[in-house]
């Protein structure tokens, strides 16, 4: 039951995980820089025509946004849409 709703819940909700990286091998553009890594939608929705997920990502305000399609699960049968900017 409990992995049940977990995987409901999971199906429809975004989070937002903030996380600092340092290394000296990165070059110094990108000292400071945010990057959006969106990946797992799975066809899923956040709100209409993703405006959740979308005012997310202007909130975060990220130099860069990396959309990443991890597998096709058995509901993306169909393309979906997103809008061109966040």
């Amino acid at each position: 039951m409990v992995a049940a709703v977990w995987v409901i819940w999971s199906n429809v909700t975004v989070e937002l995980h903030r996380i600092t990286v340092q290394s000296a091998g990165l070059p110094t553009a990108f000292d400071g820089a945010r990057i959006a890594h969106v990946s797992d939608l799975h066809n899923a929705s956040f709100g209409e025509d993703n405006q959740t997920l979308l005012q997310l990502l202007r909130q975060s305000q990220p130099d860069i946004i990396c959309l990443l399609y991890t597998s096709p699960s058995p509901r993306d049968t169909e393309r979906r849409r997103y809008p061109s900017s966040a």
